[in-house]
């Protein structure tokens, strides 16, 4: 069976530029220190890729944001979106070119996040077998070094 294969980015925003160029705006990296709880983001943007094989294409597909004890957000996508990663395969074998891998990109907006104690942030892709987990992004309190 082919690998499946889902990664995040987390930002503050996201924008579609006129030319169709995507550009990710204040990026986290693997933890944000806040210096206190609760902590409201007033932006809060998760740019998702989401791929596989031409041979093992996703029949479900559905987005789900949590912060580790609740869900904050959920979309699942719909059977057009779905059924238009085999297209984009078709295009290119009419064009004479072998593409063997689907990719989907998502832009998942959660403005304003309200964070309420230390914790994670994770997407997650249900699929119509399994669940695919991202990199969380953690929300640590600052500690004060002069203490």
């Amino acid at each position: 069976m082919a690998e499946r294969f889902v990664d995040v980015i987390y930002a503050e925003d996201i924008r579609v530029e006129k030319t169709g160029q995507i550009s990710l705006i204040g990026v986290f990296h693997g933890a944000i220190t806040l210096h206190q709880f609760p902590h409201i983001f007033p932006k809060f943007h998760c740019w998702v890729r989401i791929r596989t094989t031409k041979d093992d294409p996703f029949h479900k597909i559905k987005l789900v944001v949590s912060d580790g004890s609740e869900i904050v957000n959920e979309v699942g996508l719909s059977e057009e979106i779905i059924a238009s990663q085999m297209q984009t395969v078709r295009e290119a074998e009419r064009s004479g070119v072998d593409e063997p891998t689907i990719e989907l990109a998502l832009q998942v907006a959660l403005s304003p996040l309200t964070c309420n104690s230390p914790g994670i942030i994770y997407v997650g892709i249900e699929t119509e077998r399994e669940t695919l987990l991202c990199s969380p992004l953690r929300m640590q309190l600052a500690t004060n070094s002069s203490r």
